[in-house]
């Protein structure tokens, strides 16, 4: 019986190694800007939700702009489809009572309202406009 377990738990091992190989095959380099109604929002937690695989995120500067991170160690986002998920998230040294800017209040507020972005990324992006109206 101990052979037949191994032999399964090995089985299962190198099907997840593959899967994971295969999403990382598809990571292209993503940066871009976040604009609302034309302004750079800053200090927002951008999430790529792929359809399928693992989720990239990345974090809004001061101008707008962004790169977003596959892992800890690679930057980049998958190929394909991904909804956009965008949280405030004010810098560590202001989160002590700072209020987000009237850009920013303006955004969380319409995105209270709608539905999430979706983009398609289909080959590296160094200039990515998520303009919001």
């Amino acid at each position: 019986m101990w052979p037949i377990l191994r032999n399964i738990y090995v089985a299962m091992v190198l099907a997840m190694a593959s899967a994971c190989h295969r999403d990382s095959d598809h990571v292209v380099p993503v940066q871009g800007r976040l604009t609302f109604q034309g302004q750079p929002v800053p200090n927002i937690q951008i999430y790529f939700h792929p359809i399928e695989g693992r989720g990239s995120s990345g974090q809004t500067s001061a101008d707008g702009s962004f790169e977003m991170n596959f892992t800890r160690n690679r930057k980049g986002a998958l190929v394909g489809t991904h909804r956009v998920v965008l949280v405030h998230s004010p810098p560590p040294e202001t989160s002590t009572g700072e209020q987000p800017t009237l850009t920013t209040q303006e955004l969380l507020k319409y995105l209270e309202r709608v539905d999430p972005p979706v983009i398609t990324i289909t080959r590296p992006e160094t200039d990515l406009r998520i303009a919001l109206p």
